[in-house]
Formats: C-alpha cells, sequence, structure tokens
C-alpha cells in the first residue's frame, strides 16, 4: 500500500503512516492504539483502519494515518 501526496500538500503538512500486521506482531491492535493516542498528545490529527486480506496473506493489518500542520 502507497500513498501519494502532492508537493502542495506536503509542504503544509507533515504525515505519519504505520503499519502492524498482526501475523508478525500478535499485540497489532494494542501496537497501533497505544502509538495513536501518542501521536494525538503530540498534536496530530489520527486515522485508524483495520485491513484484511483473507484470501491472499490470511492476516489483518492494523494502520495509523496521521497528519498535523507544518509550524
Amino acid at each position: 500500500m502507497t500513498t501519494v501526496y502532492t508537493t502542495e500538500y506536503l509542504a503544509k503538512n507533515e504525515v505519519a503512516e504505520e503499519r502492524w500486521p498482526d501475523d508478525k506482531y500478535p499485540d497489532a491492535l494494542q501496537l497501533r492504539n497505544a502509538r495513536a493516542r501518542e501521536l494525538r498528545k503530540q498534536g496530530w490529527t489520527v486515522q485508524c483502519k483495520k485491513w484484511d486480506f483473507t484470501d491472499l496473506a490470511r492476516c489483518s493489518v492494523y494502520t495509523t494515518y496521521a497528519t498535523r500542520e507544518r509550524g
């Protein structure tokens, strides 16, 4: 999974994306939630998602997508 951002967007915003697949990290949900709390305390706007890959990898991937204005 790759996200593409415009130069203008990145000039105005910082972006942080992180992923934890549960086949590699048995406590992926807890890791994701702890990281989201930490980022929110630092002033980031955070979105959390869970992606299920049952056909290919047979795992779930927990993600955070965080942004904040450069300042």
